[in-house]
């Protein structure tokens, strides 16, 4: 997963073609180290996707831009845009962290847009 910064973030995120997942985390962060852990087989099954990393303790400036509850956060980026991936919570109350589940429906669902756009 390549690293993010405010000063390479736009070349890397809005000039490169194909999708792009940027996960915004921080080090300490429980939630965060198990999306690490979901990620890492998630980059294999879904390989057109370039996966990203933004440390919000080191990036404050794109985590002001970007983070609105927390981390962790993620971000789809596409050549219909950028959207921010749903964070599930299994209770209002608790954030649970995103689950694998979730993840593979969302990038599935992406993939298929992605498809039917090429053939348009």
């Amino acid at each position: 997963m390549k690293e993010l910064t405010l000063r390479n973030f736009e070349h890397l995120v809005f000039d490169e073609k194909g999708a792009k997942l940027i996960k915004f985390y921080s080090k300490t962060c429980p939630l965060c180290i198990n999306l690490k852990e979901l990620l890492t087989p998630l980059q294999e099954k879904f390989n057109r996707v370039t996966y990203y990393s933004v440390d919000i303790d080191r990036e404050k400036e794109l985590a002001q831009l970007f983070i609105k509850d927390g981390v962790p956060t993620l971000y789809y980026v596409d050549s219909s845009g950028i959207e921010e991936v749903p964070y599930p919570y299994s209770n209002p109350s608790k954030k649970t962290g995103y689950r694998k589940k979730d993840l593979v429906s969302f990038l599935r669902s992406k993939e298929h847009n992605e498809q039917v756009r090429k053939k348009d």
